[in-house]
């Protein structure tokens, strides 16, 4: 039995898996992995967002 929900803006049922991997580790920056998986074990979408900022500090 199907039971959807609805986070992110995203509709989700229990007919695929979702990994997200925040934050990934041993990088300079900030990065975050998402995966979205269907019943066969295929992906279907994966998503990789990075953030980094350098600030200059000018005297």
């Amino acid at each position: 039995m199907s039971y959807p929900y609805q986070t992110q803006g995203f509709t989700l049922d229990n007919s695929g898996r979702r990994i997200v991997v925040d934050p990934v580790t041993r990088i300079e920056g900030h990065m975050r992995c998402e995966v979205n998986i269907d019943s066969n074990n295929i992906i279907t979408n994966a998503v990789s967002t990075g953030t980094m900022w350098r600030g200059l500090r000018l005297s």
